[in-house]
């Protein structure tokens, strides 16, 4: 993993807590979960054919 993969991961957090900074802990965790697997299943990646990475 890239450092700028990092930092765009990282970043993404910070926004979503920040956004959401009056829900409740499990609201937060729910957005993340959410984010991880459009992270992981859905967006396409360049450097695989415009392909997601599973």
């Amino acid at each position: 993993m890239t450092l700028n993969t990092k930092l765009n991961k990282f970043i993404c957090i910070v926004v979503i807590v920040r956004e959401n900074k009056d829900d409740s802990l499990e609201d937060l965790r729910i957005q993340l979960a959410d984010y991880v697997h459009w992270y992981n299943h859905i967006r396409i990646h360049g450097a695989l054919g415009y392909m997601s990475p599973v």
